[in-house]
């Protein structure tokens, strides 16, 4: 493992240690929070396969990409007031950080939608809250301001405006639905803050549970396989390794052959997921040895 990888920092624990004095010395909000997230530029941060080949995507690559994209996201969300909610409908990918972060950046407050929910209760919440605008991956909210992510970024890699000044905007909010299982869908806001007071629990996990930081051939990769929309996935998945730099896996599908075939290919060592899942990766095992 190299050094940089650690911050400069000879082992994990510190490298841990002294990133979390950082961040509880700071204001804890989401503008800090994403500046330390983002300091170990050339640690790898996403892996996806492309047919045979695996795309990498560095920490420095992803910032400058938010950087690029919040601007022209600041630009064509002017007519929303600034601390308004801002649907981000999208599944799991690198994109969805970014565009979570671009949200924060240009001054609004991402609300995390779910996508298993049925039409009449996303619809619902999108009334009942007053939401003006979602950002998706293609899907057109009617009655609202819809962006797709694809069309912003294609904005912004052509130069077609300067974008919006969106210098001292950054919200320090964001919302979370529930998973959906009951009628009444609810809502979670969460600050900057309570983020870092769950991040800095990780001392304390990482030295009960060896396991958490325990690295393969120098490298700790984790499966994105919950969704980044639920708290679950958001907090343990996302914020938690990210803000320590470490790399995420996107899956093509969610396909348990095609789980597989990731967690080989890419050498995977976390996964972090409900008992349900274990039992599907069991049966595709048990497939394979018979």
């Amino acid at each position: 493992m190299s050094r940089s990888e650690f911050g400069g920092y000879a082992t994990i624990k510190r490298y841990v240690r002294e990133k979390l004095k950082k961040l509880l010395a700071s204001d804890r909000t989401f503008s800090s929070l994403y500046t330390l997230m983002f300091s170990e530029r050339d640690n790898v941060m996403a892996e996806r396969t492309d047919g045979n080949k695996i795309i990498r995507t560095t920490y420095g690559e992803c910032y400058d990409r938010i950087e690029k994209i919040s601007p022209v996201l600041g630009a064509a969300l002017e007519n929303v007031a600034l601390g308004s909610m801002v649907g981000l409908y999208m599944d799991n990918s690198i994109e969805w950080i970014q565009a979570m972060w671009a949200i924060l950046q240009c001054g609004y407050r991402p609300l995390l939608l779910n996508m298993r929910l049925d039409d009449g209760r996303l619809y619902g919440v999108l009334r009942d809250y007053d939401v003006k605008a979602v950002v998706s991956d293609g899907r057109i909210f009617d009655g609202r301001l819809s962006l797709v992510f694809s069309d912003i970024a294609a904005a912004a890699d052509g130069g077609e405006n300067g974008g919006a000044d969106i210098t001292g905007r950054f919200a320090d909010e964001l919302i979370v639905m529930s998973s959906g299982t009951s009628p009444t869908v609810k809502l979670c806001g969460y600050r900057g803050e309570n983020f870092a007071y769950q991040i800095s629990d990780s001392v304390d996990i990482i030295t009960r549970c060896k396991q958490v930081k325990k690295h393969f051939e120098g490298k700790l990769k984790l499966l994105v396989f919950l969704p980044l929309y639920h708290i679950f996935g958001l907090a343990a998945v996302y914020m938690w390794f990210g803000f320590f730099s470490r790399t995420f896996v996107f899956l093509k599908d969610i396909r348990p052959d095609t789980i597989l075939y990731t967690v080989k290919k890419h050498k995977v060592t976390h996964i972090f997921a409900v008992p349900l899942f274990w039992n599907k990766v069991y049966d595709g095992l048990y497939k394979k040895l018979a």
